[in-house]
């Protein structure tokens, strides 16, 4: 009998014992129902890396901005800077607490640090006075190296406030998997 054993962290570590006929090395799958473990010489090996690596950064908001008009401002406080990797997809989410005015449509995006659009998000309110959660979100990949994404914020006409002070305001950016 035999001793089944692979190499952990670069030292031979025992499995189990087991028979020296109940390992299988071949392209071909066993036939034989004695096999118990079968080394498979043509499958393309596993790439663990290819799965989600979960959050890669986050921001909290927890105070009002208020006022914010036709001129697209950022959201202080939600910004995210990240180092992207080649080939991995991201996802981006926003949540917003708002109140527009009543007077026109407010325009909520995620950008990047040169404002370029990402994903947007527009509501047209009805009456003035109702806050409002928006949720954002969008899926791509960056160039690899540092990326800092953004919430910005703007209305068609009159203002819009972000609310954090009465509902925390998020931007989460996920890794979600190879691209």
């Amino acid at each position: 009998m035999g001793v089944l054993k692979a190499r952990v962290a670069g030292a031979w570590v025992d499995i189990g014992a087991i028979a020296p006929d109940v390992v299988w090395v071949d392209p071909s799958a066993p036939t034989d129902p004695s096999i118990e473990l079968w080394y498979d010489t043509d499958a393309t090996a596993y790439a663990p890396d290819t799965g989600p690596r979960g959050i890669v950064g986050r921001a909290v908001k927890t105070d009002a901005q208020n006022s914010i008009g036709t001129a697209a401002a950022d959201v202080a406080g939600l910004s995210v800077p990240f180092t992207a990797v080649a080939n991995r997809l991201y996802r981006l989410s926003a949540y917003l607490f708002v109140l527009p005015s009543a007077s026109g449509s407010a325009i909520y995006t995620i950008t990047d640090a040169a404002n370029a659009a990402l994903a947007r998000g527009d509501i047209v309110p009805s009456t003035s006075g109702a806050h409002m959660a928006v949720s954002i979100w969008v899926t791509t990949a960056f160039a690899p190296g540092p990326i800092t994404v953004k919430v910005r914020a703007s209305t068609g006409a009159g203002t819009t406030n972000v609310n954090g002070a009465a509902a925390p305001c998020t931007l989460l950016v996920e890794d979600i998997g190879a691209a």
